[in-house]
């Protein structure tokens, strides 16, 4: 596992990056160091909370994927049900994957919640930690 600061000892490979944090200094990072190896990059999520500049590659990049109107899609496809069920398929499947390298901490309570999103936001939190937040 690498921290941010570590993208130049990613190996050179071919490499789809998924961006979940619409961070364009550590997407310009990973491009420059990755170069024709950065076969397709997709932004997922902002979760920087702060909008790109103009010009941007989170304005402009190849590809976004919003999970809001991907659903609005798929029930418009399959109905509300076939969405339902087929969800359902492929959450079995997956589950016994991601328990092997997701690693779930429950906490309670809106102070908790505070102090995760600091954390996340910082960089403190490793990516392997998925967090379930309860009132």
């Amino acid at each position: 596992m690498l921290s941010y600061e570590d993208i130049s000892r990613l190996p050179r490979t071919e490499t789809l990056y998924a961006d979940f944090a619409g961070d364009e200094q550590l997407s310009a990072r990973l491009g420059a160091h990755l170069g024709d190896f950065l076969v397709h990059q997709v932004v997922v999520g902002i979760t920087t909370q702060e909008p790109a500049p103009a010009g941007t590659l989170a304005e402009t990049g190849p590809g976004m994927f919003f999970a809001p109107d991907q659903m609005r899609k798929r029930i418009g496809d399959w109905g509300r049900e076939g969405l339902d069920s087929r969800f359902a398929e492929a959450w079995k499947e997956f589950l016994p994957v991601a328990e092997g390298w997701v690693d779930i901490v429950h906490s309670s309570g809106p102070r908790s919640l505070e102090r995760v999103w600091h954390e996340v936001r910082s960089g403190r939190t490793s990516p392997r930690t998925g967090r379930v937040i309860t009132p």
